[in-house]
């Protein structure tokens, strides 16, 4: 981590912010009153600023929570040195396994840490005036019936000092009244008009965020803090402030301008627009102000070529006034008073803004949902299967049967429907990693069948947009005559591709299998794992939207599954969908921020990674977390000792199916001892889900290891420490031996199960490496590092090598 201050002219805040920390002793002991979320990725250039702006508040009961959404550059380094300097005021967020999961998830990641009564929410890229946070307060405590204030904002055109930019500068006013209380509807319908007059620098009440339940995770980019505004406006007061706190950079690597860059920004709004309709329908909103706003802001979209036409009047009527102004002009200075000149004026740019759509983009007929990758409705599927009378007799019985039965009339037979999926529905946004888990025969390998057009659903409706690259089964698409060369282009054209984009990306897709030596090789004397890597690098590099990817990865080694784990991440943050089968939990955890649970065809879950997994270790479906043996005749065991129950207890004594890395846990064994005098060494093996041994634990109680055992009921737990075990899936098998005639009492293979997962609190001995860390065990050692200054000086290889 590089502590040096690479912002000498910011110097003076940060000192000024450590010497107001030293002398205000009591606030460092005081509940911070203001909580500001500061959100940011790859803002490298403009964090620094950003969190400057907020240290040099003149209200000083602040925290300052960053949270970090997957940064790769430099800006990670500076939120965690503000964190160092000021570690009572400041502190650093990030997701699990420091993964991308959109705005939205970030600005809640944030909430669910911010202590004070008020919350503010800050983008990377902008800033604070030093008055922000003491005026709103005030506002906020001068009209404690408001639930937010705000005021208009700075677009800041000017940040680089230029001063052809800085005259861009201008101060985007209110739809409406300020300086007095508003009505939340009214704020709505405003912003909803117009899309530019959206409030920001917002202060809210704290417990009434929480209340409307912060924000939609579905909105990754654009518009989350507009669908924010909606819920909460539709129930709370809000204050409109003349004064201006918030400035809103204008720069070219901002979500907003990438949008506009990619033709998004348009269908973006739409797709917020047609939300906010159904939102307020389904909660019954009745006031008028809305529903107008809402129709007139949705009319473009629901009818483009009235829209279009309108357009096309508007720009005819604009350049027949603009030439009448040009010719009459020199006489419209002499005669008109200048109050109409400049109300003429204001009105021609008005309509000359009518020209371009919203953000300048050329318009289109949108998709409404344009971040909709996969849309699933009531999907079903139902297969029939025949079904005999006697089907579970033994082979020499159906033989006999046979032949006794030649002359006979045929077996009755008859057809049994079975649901293999069964009223799913879902939807899957552009840019997500999706996990689908479940036992064997819960419907996943049918739902990607269908989602890749190879089956046809009984009913329901599914909707991609975009080009589907699949991977269902080894060698999809591949023919075994076929060298590896030919089967490239084979299964390229399959999945979609051009020759030509075939030809752009063949030398990748080869050096990414790693198969170039027997690239010229028949593919039916490849091995499984050859087939896989070669499939999966063509799947890969094929530019689709939506990757589907089935149990394929297990097949490869070690070395490519992490590329394929590597390559499937990067095709997320590229706003790539994926959706990835697997029954290797540890990966799912590690690729996947969502999952979608089936059992029986049904979807039973879906939600983030850590409440899925733990649904599915919990509920049944999958070995339990404690065993009992009520009946002690069942129970394992002898005369001599029976084992009547196992369990798995976190740290808090709880049973669970789930384990932080980072805690330690119990295995509690409650045994009986029906014979007196008997010296017994109860223990228990703990397996991985390959079967591999880790570790036999013996009872090693002084008070009872060489002792003779009463007859009675025991209960002992052996307790692992944190920071020991890795990721994944972990079985429990118990064992009790009688020392004396070194028999074994019990043995009891797989008694119960559990699943260690990554620490949310990031303090495992994981620490900041990413991807998978292979080893049997990953313990937190105690490290101790040494530092010298070197004595030699430093020699370029260009030199040496001369």
């Amino acid at each position: 981590m590089i502590l040096t201050d690479h912002h000498p002219e910011r110097s003076d805040i940060w000192k000024t912010g450590v010497t107001d920390s030293l002398m205000g002793r009591k606030a460092l002991h005081q509940q911070p009153q203001v909580s500001v979320v500061l959100i940011f990725l790859d803002e490298a250039l403009y964090l620094q600023e950003a969190v400057d702006s907020v240290l040099s508040q003149t209200c000083d009961r602040w925290e300052l929570l960053l949270v970090d959404d997957g940064s790769t550059d430099g800006s990670t380094d500076i939120a965690k040195v503000a964190e160092w300097r000021l570690p009572h005021k400041v502190r650093y967020l990030e997701h699990e396994r420091h993964i991308n999961r959109g705005m939205s998830a970030s600005r809640n990641l944030g909430l669910k840490y911010a202590k004070g009564e008020y919350v503010l929410f800050l983008d990377g890229d902008d800033v604070l005036t030093p008055e922000a946070l003491r005026e709103q307060v005030a506002l906020l405590e001068d009209h404690p019936e408001v639930g937010m204030v705000y005021g208009p904002m700075h677009h800041w055109f000017g940040w680089n000092g230029d001063s052809d930019e800085q005259r861009r500068d201008y101060i985007q006013k209110l739809d409406h009244e300020s300086d007095t209380e508003i009505e939340g509807p009214t704020v709505l319908a405003a912003f909803i008009r117009n899309e530019s007059a959206t409030p920001s620098g917002n202060l809210f009440r704290t417990a009434l965020v929480r209340a409307v339940g912060g924000f939609e995770d579905k909105f990754r980019g654009m518009y989350e803090d507009q669908v924010f505004r909606v819920k909460f406006c539709l129930r709370f007061l809000a204050y409109a402030s003349s004064r201006v706190w918030y400035k809103y950079r204008k720069h070219p690597d901002s979500t907003c301008a990438q949008a506009v860059k990619l033709n998004q920004a348009y269908d973006a709004r739409g797709r917020f627009l047609q939300w906010a309709e159904d939102f307020c329908r389904h909660h019954d909103v009745r006031d008028a102000r809305i529903w107008i706003a809402l129709r007139e802001a949705l009319h473009p979209y629901r009818y483009p070529r009235l829209a279009r036409l309108k357009k096309q009047m508007v720009r005819y009527k604009t350049r027949v006034v603009w030439r009448i102004i040009e010719v009459i002009s020199p006489v419209a200075r002499r005669l008109l008073p200048k109050a109409t000149r400049e109300w003429i004026w204001s009105y021609l740019n008005r309509m000359k803004s009518l020209l371009a759509p919203s953000g300048g983009v050329k318009q289109r007929v949108p998709a409404v949902q344009d971040q909709i990758a996969v849309r699933v409705e009531r999907l079903s599927k139902q297969y029939t299967i025949t079904v005999r009378p006697g089907s579970s007799q033994t082979l020499s019985e159906r033989l006999h049967g046979a032949f006794t039965n030649i002359w006979r009339s045929p077996t009755e037979t008859r057809r049994e429907a079975i649901w293999s999926l069964q009223d799913a529905s879902f939807e899957i946004m552009r840019g997500e990693v999706v996990g689908i888990i479940g036992r064997n025969g819960a419907g996943k390998s049918t739902l990607l069948k269908i989602l890749s057009r190879v089956t046809e659903p009984t009913s329901g409706r599914v909707e991609i947009f975009g080009r589907v690259g699949t991977l269902l089964e080894v060698g999809t698409g591949f023919h075994p005559e076929l060298s590896g060369r030919d089967n490239v282009y084979l299964s390229g054209i399959i999945l979609g591709m051009r020759k030509q984009e075939i030809d752009e990306k063949f030398d990748e897709i080869v050096a990414f299998s790693g198969i170039g030596k027997y690239l010229d090789t028949p593919v039916k004397r490849y091995s499984s794992g050859m087939y896989v890597r070669l499939a999966f690098a063509v799947a890969a590099h094929l530019e689709s939207e939506v990757l589907i990817v089935d149990e394929v990865l297990s097949v490869g080694d070690g070395e490519f599954q992490k590329k394929c784990l590597s390559k499937i991440q990067e095709m997320g943050k590229q706003g790539r969908t994926v959706l990835v089968v697997s029954h290797d939990l540890p990966t799912i955890t590690r690729l996947c921020h969502r999952v979608i649970l089936l059992d029986k065809g049904c979807l039973i879950a879906d939600g983030p990674t850590g409440e899925v997994v733990s649904k599915y270790l919990h509920g049944g479906i999958h070995a339990s977390s404690a065993r009992e043996w009520p009946d002690r005749a069942s129970a394992p065991g002898n005369d001599a000792v029976r084992i009547r129950a196992v369990r798995i207890h976190n740290d808090q004594r709880a049973t669970t199916n789930v384990i932080d890395i980072s805690r330690p846990f119990s295995v509690e064994l409650e045994y009986e001892v029906l014979q007196s005098g008997l010296i017994l060494a109860p223990h228990f093996g703990l397996f991985n889900e390959k079967g591999d041994l880790l570790f036999l634990s013996y009872e090693v109680n002084i008070a009872w290891r060489d002792c003779s055992r009463k007859i009675g009921k025991y209960v002992s737990r052996g307790i692992v420490p944190g920071d020991l075990l890795t990721e994944g899936t972990y079985f429990v098998s118990v064992f009790c031996r009688t020392l004396q005639t070194r028999e074994v009492d019990i043995e009891e293979h797989e008694a119960v199960m559990f699943q260690v997962v990554e620490s949310k609190q990031g303090n495992s001995a994981r620490g900041n490496i990413g991807g998978h860390i292979p080893g049997l065990i990953r313990p937190l050692l105690e490290w101790s590092t040494h530092f010298e200054e070197l004595t030699e000086p430093i020699v370029p290889c260009e030199l040496i090598n001369k």
